[in-house]
């Protein structure tokens, strides 16, 4: 009797520790989605301003334009700041407001293509995913051009999974550059 109270009692505290480590991964996940907002959002923020900041005098109605484009971009940021997954849908309304301020910018270099099956609109993706990848491919690949470049953003279903892909017709990547030791905290 003692044996069997033994065992059921080890096999609770086991129990119990399996749900204290998924509980730790679980705020360990939330902690680097919460360092990754905290570093995107400062950061994206400071290249808004100074790209209004460039228009200000020279294109006053363009700038009024890039500001109306931030603020949506913020609200539409603040509405889902607390969530870890939105639907492609909402996902792909903030990449939107984000590259209409791209292509102000960009003032006719930038070609933007948008291909998304409806039947992944639906889909939950986790917040703020895909801007960091379109943001990357303009400062790494598009900016890089000297004549117009292109973003391509495509979203579909195979064999039950959701596939997301963000294109540029950069440059590409530099010699040896691997994902294993050049990943940040975007791509991780």
């Amino acid at each position: 009797i003692a044996a069997i109270f033994m065992a059921l009692d080890y096999q609770s505290d086991l129990k119990d520790q399996e749900i204290r480590g998924a509980e730790l991964e679980r705020l360990l996940a939330e902690a680097r989605l919460a360092a990754f907002r905290s570093q995107l959002d400062p950061h994206f923020l400071f290249n808004a301003l100074n790209s209004i900041s460039a228009y200000v005098e020279s294109a006053p109605r363009e700038a009024r334009l890039m500001i109306e484009q931030l603020g949506d971009l913020l609200r539409l940021s603040l509405e889902h700041a607390d969530e870890q997954e939105v639907p492609l849908e909402r996902e792909l309304l903030f990449v939107d407001r984000y590259m209409q301020l791209q292509l102000v910018r960009f003032a006719g270099r930038l070609d933007v293509q948008v291909r998304v099956n409806d039947d992944v609109l639906t889909a939950a993706v986790p917040t703020f995913m895909l801007q960091p990848l379109v943001e990357n491919a303009i400062r790494h690949g598009v900016s890089k051009l000297p004549a117009a470049g292109t973003i391509e953003l495509s979203a579909w279903r195979d064999d039950g999974r959701l596939k997301v892909r963000v294109r540029d017709n950069g440059p590409g990547l530099p010699p040896g550059w691997t994902l294993d030791q050049h990943m940040g905290v975007g791509l991780g």
